[in-house]
Order: structure tokens, then C-alpha cells, then sequence
């Protein structure tokens, strides 16, 4: 006897960004750009906290979401500073936080799609592996072995920070 898995079915929007990054449907010409932040500092007065920055993968290539905020100067008006920048359906975003330990790493996945309010959608990580990361798309109550199954996974290359 087969289990059937019981997955929440994806939205239109989150469907359609999915199948523009698994390559099985092409963005639109006239896509509107959706703007998110880039880079963003989050200092105290003494200099402490961390600088956060996003990249985006296109399909082809990693570029900045926006140029990265002004790291490791504490002047007042650079404390909280925030940049943004425009990505579109279908991209993945890889988040990174760095003033962390160790070389900086993405901590966070998201998939764009074309919602007004809610443009990014979390991703799993499946697994790390030598050509990049797997991932698959993130719903509540799903693990992300169950998530693959049911909504497919796609391979993108490691974003290093550069």
C-alpha cells in the first residue's frame, strides 16, 4: 500500500517563480521588477552588531541584490543604514549575515515571485554539495525531504562572498 503524501498545494504565484527557476517557463518580457532590500547595517553606538547583504542567482549568474552598505564604519548615520535593489520572478536570493564568526555563509533562501505584499518565499537547503546547494520550496508543516518530493528541487551554485 503507498503512503500519499499530503502537501498544501503552491499558489499561483509561488508555482509560476518556481517553474521560472527550474527552467521549465520563461520570465516575461515585460516583468515588472520587484524592489527588496539589499544591504543592511544593524549597529549599537559602540560598534557592535552585524552587517546583513543578499545576492540574487538569475539562472546564469550571482549579482548583488545592491551594492553592500558601508561595513565596519560606525559613524551615526551608517548604524542603520539599508540599501535596496530590484530582483524579479523566478530568482533566488541567498541572504548572508556577517560581524558572525567564520567566514560569512548564507543563512537564509528565498524564492521571488510576483506578490505584491510577500515577494519572497523561504526555501529549504536539501544539502550542500560540491556544485552548490540543492534547494526546494519551503511550506508549513512540510519537512524538506517531503517538500522535494512533491514540489522538485533545483541545484544552484554556491553564492561565495566576494
Amino acid at each position: 500500500m503507498e503512503t500519499q503524501l499530503k502537501t498544501p498545494s503552491l499558489t499561483a504565484e509561488t508555482a509560476n517563480a518556481w517553474q521560472i527557476a527550474r527552467g521549465e517557463a520563461e520570465l516575461p518580457k515585460d516583468a515588472p521588477a520587484i524592489r527588496i532590500w539589499g544591504g543592511m547595517n544593524n549597529y549599537n553606538a559602540r560598534g557592535r552588531g552585524s552587517t546583513s547583504a543578499r545576492r540574487a542567482y538569475d539562472g546564469r549568474t550571482w549579482r548583488w541584490v545592491a551594492p553592500p552598505t558601508s561595513r565596519g564604519r560606525f559613524l551615526a548615520a551608517d548604524r542603520h543604514d539599508t540599501t535596496y535593489g530590484d530582483v524579479y520572478p523566478g530568482e533566488v536570493v541567498a541572504e548572508f549575515r556577517l560581524g558572525e564568526r567564520g567566514a560569512p555563509t548564507p543563512h537564509g533562501w528565498y524564492l521571488v515571485r510576483a506578490h505584491p505584499e510577500k515577494p519572497l518565499v523561504l526555501l529549504h537547503v536539501i544539502r550542500k554539495t560540491h556544485q552548490g546547494y540543492v534547494l526546494s520550496v519551503s511550506r508549513k508543516g512540510v519537512t524538506p525531504e517531503e517538500s522535494a518530493q512533491a514540489y522538485g528541487t533545483i541545484v544552484v551554485p554556491d553564492p561565495a562572498w566576494r
